[in-house]
């Protein structure tokens, strides 16, 4: 008899736990709407013929169960968090704060993005307009939040908002290596400058940063900014500046590429570019009547779909 009572026992213990792993595996987790791409983002997008670029948005539901709903989504701008996020990692260096990308350049492409009933998911897109902001040469940020959420509550802020940094790309921006040399006009001084990062602003024009300064070692960094535009007839791009006080003096730069095949994805071809600068610029620090003058070759490798470039001479690995 006590056999039976034991038997009984462990039955209802093991129809009480078959139970609660069944409720286990039904919600897991405690279901949310959510950024899928959330919290600092780095953002390459392309600058398209009518000067805007587009940014793609990506909308989920956590959980292990499915979704028996239709899901509605909002999103919104989320300042204060590219606030605190400045303040964390530049304190009192304001100078090198990233900026936030004006309200009025970017528009969504519809105002609720809705997860249908059996989705997971869903997505949607920004429209950033170029010619609605502002300073181009400023470090922009879209800070973006998840505002509403009619059907599954919002999740915890770190799946639910996002820091896009918006790198805009054309035909020959990014970020090249390669060597420079910088003399001071009238003395000895001479010293390298290694690589460069051009920053595209529209589909042929770029800024840079003349000689040695970048963001992140001058305060004043914005003062040395030059442009660089390209020619589509003679394929030769100019330097010019807003600066006057920089006097700049630059010859045409010369800029050449080369196309290989790529051996690991034959659906795409290594792109090799080659650009050849030489200026001369003033120095604006307080007190400075220095002038310098910038030799370089500069060189980015990527990798390009060769769909997107059917006409190009291919050459061999070897030459």
């Amino acid at each position: 008899m006590k056999q039976i009572k034991n038997i009984s026992l462990i039955s209802l213990l093991l129809l009480a736990f078959s139970s609660c792993v069944d409720e286990l595996d039904d919600e897991l987790f405690t279901k949310f709407t959510n950024l899928k791409l959330s919290g600092w983002q780095e953002t390459s997008l392309n600058i398209e013929e009518d000067n805007t670029a587009i940014l793609p948005l990506y909308f989920g539901i956590n959980g292990t169960s499915g979704n028996d709903k239709d899901i509605q989504i909002k999103v919104g701008f989320d300042a204060d968090t590219l606030d605190a996020y400045n303040w964390e990692k530049y304190k009192n260096e304001t100078s090198k704060y990233y900026q936030q990308l004006p309200e009025e350049s970017f528009t969504l492409n519809q105002n609720t993005f809705t997860i249908k009933k059996g989705d997971l998911n869903t997505s949607g897109y920004c429209t950033i307009d170029l010619s609605l902001i502002g300073d181009l040469y400023d470090n922009y940020v879209l800070p973006l939040k998840i505002t509403s959420s009619v059907g599954e509550p919002i999740g915890p802020n770190k799946y639910s908002k996002a820091l896009y940094h918006i790198a805009f790309k054309n035909h020959f921006s990014g970020n090249f290596a390669g060597y420079g040399t910088i003399k001071e006009e009238g003395t000895s001084y001479t010293t390298s400058a290694n690589g460069k990062t051009l920053y595209a602003i529209s589909r042929n024009k770029c800024y840079m940063y003349v000689g040695n300064v970048t963001r992140d070692n001058s305060t004043d960094f914005k003062q040395y900014i030059v442009e660089l535009t390209y020619d589509e007839t003679t394929k030769n791009i100019t330097l010019s500046t807003k600066n006057s006080a920089l006097d700049l003096e630059a010859e045409p730069v010369s800029i050449t590429r080369k196309y290989t095949k790529n051996t690991t994805d034959l659906r795409k071809y290594n792109e090799e570019t080659v650009i050849v600068m030489n200026y001369k610029y003033n120095d604006l620090s307080e007190g400075s009547s220095a002038r310098y003058s910038y030799e370089g070759t500069l060189t980015m490798n990527q990798s390009v779909w060769a769909k997107d470039y059917p006409d190009v001479p291919i050459e061999d690995e070897e030459e």
